[in-house]
């Protein structure tokens, strides 16, 4: 069994090494209408069984393939 010595010192040695580990970063990517966006709001969204992303916005419907978006419009 670990001596109440050994646990603290080995408590106190992750404590203050853990500031050296790094998690990972998540990147967010903001898409509007320079991009292709149909319209400024999204209503809803979808992702279909090939992968496309559908984004319905208050100007139409659009389709995101990962990098385009193709609009459709009435």
């Amino acid at each position: 069994m670990i001596s109440n010595r050994l646990f603290i010192l080995l408590f106190i040695s992750v404590f203050f090494c853990s500031k050296n580990l790094f998690s990972q970063n998540y990147t967010y990517q903001n898409y509007n209408i320079q991009q292709g966006l149909a319209g400024s709001v999204a209503y809803g969204m979808l992702q279909d069984k090939e992968g496309f992303m559908w984004i319905a916005t208050e100007t139409g419907l659009s389709r995101f393939d990962g990098t385009h978006f193709h609009t459709f419009t009435t």
